[in-house]
């Protein structure tokens, strides 16, 4: 009698594992990759001791800076030699 409860639960422990076929398995997520953080410190207006510690992507910083640098060329170059026509 023993050795038919064994062979009967064996044989309940391998049937889910035969009974799922891998297009039924739950597809594993894509996990995004890991985008790395540029953190950079900045000293508060108006204080000599309070800083501020800024945290972003590369993509981030780059579009910052070409923010700043379009809008100092605005704000310093409004004549025609600064839209490449000459004179």
């Amino acid at each position: 009698m023993l050795p038919r409860i064994i062979a009967v639960f064996a044989l309940m422990l391998t049937v889910p594992a035969m009974a799922q076929t891998p297009e039924q398995k739950a597809p594993t997520p894509v996990q995004p990759p890991k985008v790395k953080l540029i953190c950079k410190t900045h000293a508060e207006t108006g204080s000599l001791i309070a800083r501020r510690k800024i945290c972003r992507t590369a993509a981030e910083w780059r579009q910052e800076s070409d923010d700043i640098q379009n809008m100092n060329n605005s704000r310093h170059c409004n004549g025609p030699s600064c839209q490449g026509i000459p004179g």
